[in-house]
């Protein structure tokens, strides 16, 4: 199991999505069997300021997950499916939380953007991406804190959901400002022809 305990909101989204790359990690690299992703209130997962997962490698007590968790082989195959896991979260995180040290985000997240003599009207659209989600949320599931409508887009196994379509990135970036008053490391996301451009 993988678990997660929320203490506000604002690290929920994070910790869901960083167990769920841990899992499909453990799944899809290591061969190991899914046992899901859980809440659970331990305290290690609730007395701390940032997201927070705790990962069940196995149990000694069940042999087949004893004998491979003491192979060299398994011991680094789950250290390494954790690792991904983490280079990946890390590497999401980064391009969404430390906007200047990335020059396409900076020129989408500037409140007011130079004038570059690009035409941005053409077949862009801007939304505002706040939430990644393990599997597809009921439309009036809490965790949408009353956003609505809302659209989302699958990039892997991740639900990523969206708030507002723009072709004006200035109207975008007031809608991020409303947006980040309920989830503040929502961004703005570019589409083009239907499809997210990275």
């Amino acid at each position: 199991y993988i678990m997660f305990e929320f203490m506000t909101d604002q690290y929920l989204q994070q910790s869901v999505y960083f167990a769920s790359l841990v899992q499909n990690r453990l799944v899809n690299n290591s061969k190991r069997t899914n046992r899901d992703v859980r809440q659970a209130g331990f305290l290690v997962l609730r007395e701390v300021a940032m997201p927070s997962i705790l990962v069940e490698l196995g149990y000694i007590s069940n042999p087949s997950d004893e004998k491979y968790m003491k192979t060299e082989s398994g011991q680094r195959s789950l250290a390494n499916s954790v690792y991904l896991a983490f280079k990946e979260y890390k590497h999401e995180y980064d391009k969404k939380s430390h906007v200047f040290t990335n020059p396409e985000q900076r020129k989408t997240i500037a409140a007011n953007p130079p004038s570059t003599g690009m035409d941005v009207t053409g077949t862009s659209e801007y939304r505002i991406q706040f939430l990644t989600a393990p599997r597809k949320l009921a439309d009036n599931s809490s965790q949408l804190k009353g956003l609505n409508p809302v659209d989302f887009y699958l990039d892997g196994k991740t639900y990523k959901y969206t708030y507002g379509r723009s072709s004006d990135l200035n109207e975008a970036n007031k809608t991020l400002k409303t947006v980040q008053r309920k989830f503040k490391d929502a961004f703005i996301v570019e589409f083009r022809d239907g499809k997210r451009v990275k």
